[in-house]
């Protein structure tokens, strides 16, 4: 959240941190929708262990976001990450892996967080507490976590836009679009206010 509150120093938005587990109101109000001291005890009995597997490693780096643990080997080479990342998850407690905490697994990624920090869920969430009659809902996302909140944008009839160049995810049904890159989001968003 301090990060987003640093990116975004405007007054009015809603802002979600760690895939919606935190959330800032734009009256200021912040909402937990899970209970940190829950989840945190779990990660900090991970990290030495993550630490200690990666220590040495070129290409690894291990990213604390509080909420969540997040291993990256984006720079590894692709067989150590692919078992690196095998190793890591075997220090996990799959009955844990369920209803508390959820596991995303990508190919040269791996993330532990609470089973709240789902983007659909968040969406969900925030237009069933903070109903928008008449909007038209709009969502932009560029990775796989983004499908997800692509699917509730749907069920409340909005429209959904993948960034191309990270994602390609197009609804089968039509109705979506896509961007090919960060930089065509920004002209497309800075062009919005000539159209109205």
């Amino acid at each position: 959240m301090r990060d987003l509150q640093a990116l975004l120093p405007v007054p009015g938005f809603f802002l979600a941190g760690t895939y919606g587990i935190e959330i800032q109101t734009p009256d200021g109000e912040r909402i937990q929708r899970t209970d940190y001291t829950l989840i945190r005890p779990y990660l900090e009995q991970l990290k030495p262990q993550w630490q200690e597997i990666i220590a040495g490693r070129t290409g690894f780096c291990l990213e604390d976001k509080g909420w969540a643990l997040a291993l990256h080997a984006r720079f590894a080479s692709p067989r150590e990450s692919i078992q690196v990342i095998s190793y890591v998850q075997q220090t996990l407690n799959q009955e844990l892996i369920t209803d508390v905490f959820r596991l995303i697994k990508r190919k040269k990624f791996l993330e532990v967080s609470s089973a709240m920090a789902h983007k659909g869920k968040t969406v969900s969430f925030l237009l069933n507490s903070f109903p928008l009659p008449g909007v038209r809902l709009l969502y932009i996302g560029d990775d796989d976590n983004d499908a997800d909140a692509f699917e509730t944008i749907h069920a409340f009839g909005g429209v959904a836009i993948s960034v191309a160049q990270y994602f390609g995810y197009v609804r089968p049904t039509g109705g979506d679009y896509v961007l090919k890159s960060p930089k065509a989001v920004r002209r497309w968003l800075e062009n919005i206010p000539y159209w109205f």
